[in-house]
C-alpha cells in the first residue's frame, strides 16, 4: 500500500471516528454533550471538506467516507456495519 493511501486510509478513520462518536452517543444527551457533539461533527466536515477539495491527489469522497464510516463501526464491536442502499435492496430479496 502506498504512502498516500495509507495517509488518506487514516485520516478516514480518524474522521470516521470523530463522526462516529458524535452520531452514536449523540440522541439523549445533556446540553452540554450535545454542544460537544455539534462541535464534533463541525470538526469532522470542515476536515473532510478540506481533504476532499485541497488534498494534493484527487480524493474519492464517497469511497472516504465509507472507508470511516466503516471504520467508526468496527471500533463498537464487530458485528455493527453500515448497508447502503445496494445492499439493503439485495437484502430485501433474499429475506
Amino acid at each position: 500500500m502506498s504512502i498516500t493511501r495509507t495517509k488518506t486510509t487514516l485520516l478516514g478513520l480518524a474522521l470516521a471516528a470523530s463522526m462516529g462518536l458524535g452520531v452514536v452517543v449523540g440522541f439523549s444527551m445533556p446540553d452540554d454533550d450535545l454542544f460537544e457533539l455539534r462541535k464534533s461533527l463541525r470538526i469532522f466536515g470542515a476536515v473532510y471538506e478540506e481533504v476532499v477539495t485541497g488534498y494534493v491527489e484527487r480524493v474519492d469522497p464517497t469511497h472516504l467516507m465509507e472507508v470511516g464510516v466503516d471504520a467508526m463501526l468496527e471500533e463498537l464491536d464487530p458485528y455493527t456495519v453500515f448497508v447502503d442502499e445496494s445492499e439493503n435492496a439485495r437484502l430485501d430479496m433474499i429475506t
